[in-house]
């Protein structure tokens, strides 16, 4: 059987006769010299349009249950399965950076927000407010781990939430003792 040779690069070249050819949705990765063939190309999940937000600047994105939460400058959209047009929650969100998020196995989850340098919030009856539990503080990420949010801080401490929960108790606390520094993800 003769061997189909396709490109290596997908890149058009300055001259059409110099073009490479075009890969779409292909990894290429080279085998070795005991191979039969020389290199492999394995499919790759393409992008697709899925939903539409009233803005173009991505934050964050969280899944929960079948819901997709997005948080798009300074808003939070909720988007089905089916896609199409993103549902705008009520309420904002401070800040222009990307964002933590993370939600918890309650019976319904507690979605949690962190916008580094502008503080922590949650996702309540739809809509985006400010953390319940004065005791997180200013945290610059979260992350849902073994049934409790945990919160990193600039100061390397760590506080975690009750389980399940977003209270926070001030004794939950820990430090990076070995070489204390700034934590900047959970």
């Amino acid at each position: 059987m003769t061997a189909l040779p396709f490109p290596l690069i997908s890149a058009p070249g300055r001259h059409v006769n110099a073009s490479g050819g075009r890969i779409v949705n292909t990894i290429i990765e080279q085998l070795s010299d005991t191979a039969g063939a020389k290199y492999v190309y394995w499919r790759a999940p393409g992008l697709k349009s899925f939903g539409t937000t009233q803005s173009a600047a991505p934050r964050g994105r969280l899944v929960v249950g079948s819901i997709l939460y997005t948080v798009v400058g300074n808003k939070v959209y909720t988007s089905v399965a089916a896609g199409g047009a993103a549902t705008a929650l009520t309420g904002t969100l401070p800040g222009t950076t990307g964002v933590f998020m993370a939600a918890n196995n309650a019976a319904i989850p507690d979605i949690v927000i962190v916008a580094p340098g502008d503080g922590a919030f949650i996702i309540s009856a739809g809509a985006i407010v400010a953390y319940p539990d004065a005791d997180v503080g200013q945290p610059n990420s979260v992350v849902f781990h073994k049934g409790f949010f945990v919160f990193t801080y600039g100061d390397g401490k760590t506080r975690t939430s009750g389980i399940n929960s977003t209270s926070v108790a001030t004794t939950d606390v820990a430090t990076a003792e070995s070489k204390p520094d700034t934590l900047y993800r959970a």
